[in-house]
């Protein structure tokens, strides 16, 4: 799947919104055509030579070449892996776009005034960018339903919510040993009291618990937004929360009873078993992974002070929470177990590439047709574990740390709830509708940011976790 042809400014012309950005890249949110523009993020140069670099790049082309093929190929992760592994349902094709240079530094130019200061050191890269659906917006096919509000989209970045149990640290999860290391770090001013394990645990009260701890603290994990506009997350008052209860459910309730409303819709969208008709696997259920990792009903968990609640309920088959935790559930064997496995990979290939499984994976998925995806990385991690045991280490490759990579993707990713109170709900399917208090909302979910990691990742999480066990028994023999 080549780049599209599209014109970049004809894209623009319609307007757009800076809708945020990260370390990589940068979005653009496209309201009229309910659309993303993701651009990729380059350091801008600030030495001769890096200037020198950047001029010989602009004459020849083979530079550009790489990129192309390195875009196109996250494309096809995203599209016939990410897709797959997470439901049509959930997560929509996107396509590629060319870009000129004069377009994408004139670009760069007007997006100045709206981007942080603590982002400036980076500028747009030319050559090519994706088009996604926009999740702030709900379908076009609903336009002609009598609504009675703004749509409003709640973005969330779950993160991990389940921990092997060799990963398990001080009877807390990553999450929250985490915060103690940005607190220490300076990069928050305190911890937030959200952990992911009561997100995903399918137990309504924990639910609420870790929604509301995300409304208070949202820090980058929480954003509301108005008809595409960002109106509520970190940095901004709660009273905007506030107001936007009020619009949403234009009632004259306490702020605690209308907060609760407003959880128990988001709680209900998340444990909506959407059935999104689509052929299935004829070698596994095509829906849960899951089911092959005994689940934590049983678990006896005591939960101290300070400590997180391991503990679960089932989740709906084909709820959202559960098409990401079936993903995040594929790193079987902990981050030690992977460290080694990279470590042999990298010591046995004299040209390691950090990207290369992502080529050798896709490949597998073309040809091994009779397969799915999932079904073939349950088969990565079985012929793993074979090798582990028998010691035959050097059989290994870069496709065997996949299992551990795409569960990254899944503690990395956010989805977005989006809704609109709707007074007919005629010819509407209920997997589209939610009732709270008389009122039906018109519901949608899509989950984003499902970009391939390096397989250097394993490293990078091999020394942040060394990290937080440092900074969290420090933390606990304080108390």
């Amino acid at each position: 799947m080549g780049p599209n042809s599209s014109d970049l400014q004809t894209v623009l012309s319609q307007g757009w919104l800076y809708r945020g950005e990260g370390n990589a890249n940068l979005v653009l949110s496209l309201t009229k055509r309910c659309q993303i523009l993701r651009i990729r993020k380059i350091e801008k140069p600030t030495t001769i030579l890096q200037w020198f670099f950047e001029w010989l790049i602009q004459i020849f082309t083979w530079d550009r070449k790489k990129l192309f093929e390195y875009e196109i190929k996250n494309l096809k992760f995203y599209n016939y892996i990410m897709i797959p592994f997470l439901g049509k349902a959930y997560v929509h094709p996107a396509i590629n776009l060319t870009t000129e240079r004069k377009e994408i530094y004139k670009l760069d130019q007007e997006l100045m005034p709206f981007r942080p200061a603590h982002r400036k050191h980076k500028q747009l890269q030319y050559g090519i960018a994706t088009l996604f659906r926009d999740y702030a917006f709900l379908s076009e096919k609903w336009s002609s339903l009598d609504f009675v509000s703004s749509t409003y989209a709640v973005e969330i970045k779950p993160k991990q919510g389940w921990i092997p149990l060799t990963d398990r640290y001080l009877g807390r999860c990553q999450f929250c040993l985490n915060q103690n290391l940005k607190l220490q770090s300076g990069k928050i001013k305190e911890t937030s009291a959200y952990c992911p394990l009561d997100l995903f645990s399918g137990d309504k009260e924990r639910m609420m618990k870790a929604l509301k701890s995300l409304i208070f603290s949202p820090q980058n994990n929480f954003k509301i937004f108005k008809d595409g506009i960002h109106i509520y997350g970190e940095s901004v008052s709660i009273h905007s929360f506030y107001d936007m209860l009020y619009e949403c459910f234009q009632q004259l309730d306490s702020i605690n009873r209308l907060t609760d409303q407003f959880c128990n819709l988001i709680i209900q969208a998340l444990l909506k078993e959407i059935n999104y008709k689509t052929k299935g696997c004829v070698n596994c259920d095509n829906n849960n992974i899951i089911t092959m990792i005994p689940h934590e009903n049983t678990y006896v968990n005591k939960v101290k002070l300070n400590q997180c609640a391991f503990n679960a309920t089932k989740l709906p088959p084909g709820c959202v929470l559960n098409k990401i935790l079936s993903m995040q559930k594929l790193n079987e064997f902990g981050l030690n177990k992977y460290c080694d496995i990279y470590q042999t990979v990298t010591k046995n290939k004299m040209k390691f590439n950090d990207w290369s499984y992502v080529g050798k994976f896709l490949q597998d998925v073309k040809f091994k047709s009779t397969l799915c995806p999932k079904c073939i990385v349950m088969k990565y991690t079985q012929c793993a574990k074979g090798f582990l045991e028998m010691n035959t280490t050097e059989l290994l490759n870069e496709l065997h740390l996949v299992p551990y990579l795409l569960a990254a993707v899944a503690n990395d990713c956010s989805f977005m709830v989006t809704f609109r109170k709707i007074k007919k709900i005629e010819a509407i399917s209920e997997d589209a509708l939610i009732e709270i208090d008389n009122w039906n909302f018109l519901v949608n979910i899509g989950i984003f940011d499902l970009y391939p990691k390096p397989a250097s990742t394993i490293l990078k999480h091999m020394k942040r976790s060394s990290k937080m066990q440092n900074v969290n028994i420090v933390t606990n023999n304080m108390l």
